[in-house]
């Protein structure tokens, strides 16, 4: 109802597409930087540092693309990209860092692929705001085609990475093993009771 007002093209803030989409994307990106930081162990003031670094990002990038001066424009569009930078560095460097001294090999495989996927796809979105909002060399249609497809990738595929820490599969623990119980006083003595375990039956026998 506002775009068939016209009121649209006078306030581009109140564009039904700009501002639905930066809105979402507001939310779901510092969610998906707080999913990397806990699957990374980082500590929770990094964590909430490069979220609130991304959501500085997202704000520059919708008031670049309502902006109505095009100095103005590119202007914003700088400092999205300046503030971009320290969570690719985040990504990258410290969160890896950090899953890398939990020594789990799972984890840091697992990061290593979504981290990638993450920076990759998130590295494509200013090039379409380049192209799109910036200096309108494609059409509004597939601007909000190509990000629909961006979107896709990094949160769909994201989620069902994410999600494989905690449904892969575990090795069983074989019931058959034998188990013994260390001695907590010394080696001797650990030596001596498992010695004494094997010469006992391991039922005792039934009354006649």
């Amino acid at each position: 109802m506002v775009v068939g007002a016209g009121l649209a093209r006078r306030f581009p803030f109140l564009s039904c597409n700009d501002t639905d989409r930066y809105v979402d994307w507001a939310v779901t990106t510092p969610l998906m930087i707080l999913n990397l930081g806990l699957l990374a162990g980082e500590d929770t003031v990094m964590i909430a540092a490069v979220m609130g670094a991304d959501v500085g990002m997202i704000v520059a990038g919708y008031l670049g693309a309502v902006a109505l001066v095009p100095t103005v424009k590119w202007l914003w569009f700088i400092i999205g990209l300046a503030v971009f930078a320290p969570v690719v560095i985040a990504l990258v460097r410290t969160f890896r860092q950090t899953v890398i001294d939990k020594n789990d090999v799972d984890r840091i495989e697992l990061y290593g692929k979504v981290s990638l996927l993450t920076i990759v796809v998130w590295s494509l979105y200013p090039i379409v705001w380049f192209l799109g909002v910036g200096t309108g060399a494609i059409g509004v249609s597939l601007e909000a085609i190509s990000f629909a497809i961006l979107d896709v990738i990094s949160k769909c595929v994201f989620s069902f990475m994410i999600v494989q820490l905690n449904v892969s599969p575990k090795p069983p623990i074989p019931s058959s093993a034998p188990q013994y119980l260390p001695c907590c006083k010394c080696t001797r003595t650990g030596l001596l009771d498992i010695l004494l375990l094997q010469n006992q039956p391991l039922l005792p026998p039934l009354p006649l």
